[in-house]
């Protein structure tokens, strides 16, 4: 798909919602070869949604700058 997008990374997700609890799975993909570059498991409390997404956008950064 990433090659198909001429992109160098693709970033996967998947959130659960189990009653009040938030899980979310966010890893980036490398397009050429589909090794993971990052990824990272957040298991909050759905009133957290704003700051985890904060988190979530920040270490994507970092990530793609190292």
């Amino acid at each position: 798909m990433g090659q198909e997008l001429n992109v160098g990374a693709v970033l996967l997700g998947r959130v659960l919602l189990f009653g009040e609890q938030l899980i979310i799975r966010a890893e980036l993909v490398d397009a050429t070869d589909g090794s993971q570059l990052w990824g990272e498991q957040y298991n909050r409390h759905l009133t957290d949604i704003f700051a985890v997404q904060e988190e979530i956008a920040r270490e994507i950064s970092e990530g793609l700058r190292s």
